[in-house]
Formats: structure tokens, C-alpha cells, sequence
């Protein structure tokens, strides 16, 4: 199993963020790095693929689906006001998405997102990260990060009320909070016969704040019958694919 399919973060502190050259080459360069990372997903994505997209940000993850899987059903979820409106943008009145202006979580109500000014991909909802003064942090200094107020669901009671039933495939990018997002989603992965093929972005026991909670999540879903990963050599910040059986 390849440790990261999407690649690492951005480097942090890469310079000042302007909302429009910077974001046209970052979606570019990412879009040529999700194109190359989904070649190890592809295998196990039916031509009927249904899934959800959690932390859509513009929408390049699943723009590349839908050209993959051009019969493919999507849910996306991007809390982001800006991101959520270049998301719709992207799709505009494609009925094979249907996308959602809150974030996940495991419980529901409001918290504070906070968005990097020098990554268009770095917004967190984990403020311990996101003003990290640790020797092992990726933040070297504070860069004016901006907040935001958005609303938090939990993906089981919100799939309970809107009828969704299982999904071939779940994406996860939250920076930090993917454990809590798959929390909030065990019930609804219980129910899918069969599981789910699930890409979270996790950290490592040096890095990560939450690293006990993130662990205990993973562990739930082995319980769930999916096949184990390797924490001593999971690196500081990687994409890693969680296997059914």
C-alpha cells in the first residue's frame, strides 16, 4: 500500500496567497497530482460509483472522478464560502453532484474554520495545528490566517434524513479533523455491504494534536473489517488508503 496517494501538504509558508494567479497554478498543479495519484483507486471504483467527497475545496478531486467514472454519483461537503461557490461554479447544474456548504463532523452545531492565506488547500478546522508553535510543526510563524464561522453535521443523521444509501467510495481531506469526519460516518459505513474503499488524510503520532482520538477511529474501522495500517512508518502528513477485507 503506497503511504500517499494525493501527496504531501503544500509547504507551509510558501509565500503570500492572492486570489487569483496563486489559486489558477495551485488547482493546476493539484489537478496533475490527483490525476496521477487516483491510477492506485481506480481499481476498486465501479463504473456506477457513488461516493462522497469530504473537503471539496474547488472540486478537483471529484472533477476527476466524474471524468474517470462518467456514470459516478457524488456528495460533496466544503464548509469554505469561497471554495464552496468555485465548487458550484465547477459543476454548475451537473445532477450527478450534489453539494453541501457545511463540514462534517461528530457532532453537530458551529465552530471556526481557519483558512491559510498562503495555501488555498490548508483551511482547518483544528486551531492547535493551524497556530502550531512545536518543533515538529509545519507553521514557522503566524501568517494571518482568516476565520470563518461555518456549520458542522454529522454524516450519519444527515444521510438518515436525505435517504442516501451506500457509497463505493469515501475521500476525506480536513487537515487534522479526518478522524473526527469518519466519526461521525461509522454508522452510515456499517450499513454499506459492501464497505466503502475510504482515502483519509492522517498524521502521525509525533504530529498530530489528536493523535490518540485519530487512533481510536482507525482502529473502529478495523473493527469494521477493514484491513490494518502501519503506524510506525505512517508519515507526518500523508493520504492513506483503508482496504475492505
Amino acid at each position: 500500500m503506497r503511504p500517499s496517494l494525493l501527496g504531501r501538504l503544500w509547504k507551509r509558508l510558501a509565500g503570500p496567497r492572492s486570489a487569483g494567479a496563486d489559486l489558477a497554478a495551485w488547482e493546476e498543479k493539484h489537478r496533475a497530482q490527483i490525476r496521477r495519484d487516483l491510477e492506485a483507486v481506480w481499481p476498486y471504483l465501479p463504473e456506477e460509483l457513488r461516493f462522497v467527497d469530504v473537503g471539496a475545496n474547488v472540486g478537483l478531486f471529484s472533477e476527476a472522478l466524474l471524468a474517470g467514472r462518467p456514470r459516478a454519483r457524488g456528495w460533496l461537503f466544503e464548509p469554505v464560502a469561497e471554495m464552496h461557490s468555485r465548487c458550484a461554479a465547477r459543476f454548475g447544474g451537473d445532477e450527478r453532484i450534489a453539494l453541501q456548504n457545511f463540514a462534517l463532523s461528530d457532532e453537530a452545531g458551529e465552530a471556526t474554520i481557519y483558512k491559510a492565506r498562503y495555501n488555498p488547500g490548508g483551511n482547518s478546522l483544528v486551531h492547535e495545528l493551524m497556530y502550531d508553535k512545536r518543533e515538529v510543526s509545519e507553521v514557522t510563524e503566524n501568517p494571518g490566517h482568516v476565520e470563518e464561522r461555518i456549520r458542522l453535521e454529522v454524516f450519519d443523521d444527515w444521510a438518515a434524513r436525505e435517504g442516501i444509501g451506500p457509497v463505493h467510495f469515501i475521500k476525506t481531506d480536513t487537515e487534522g479533523y479526518d478522524h473526527r469526519v469518519l466519526r461521525g460516518m461509522l454508522g452510515f459505513i456499517a450499513t454499506c455491504e459492501p464497505r466503502p474503499v475510504i482515502l483519509s488524510e492522517f498524521m502521525n503520532e509525533e504530529y498530530h494534536p489528536f493523535w490518540e482520538d485519530q487512533k481510536a477511529v482507525i482502529e473502529a474501522l478495523y473493527e469494521l473489517g477493514y484491513q490494518e495500517l502501519d503506524f510506525a512508518s505512517m508519515e507526518k502528513v500523508g493520504d492513506h488508503l483503508l482496504l475492505p477485507g
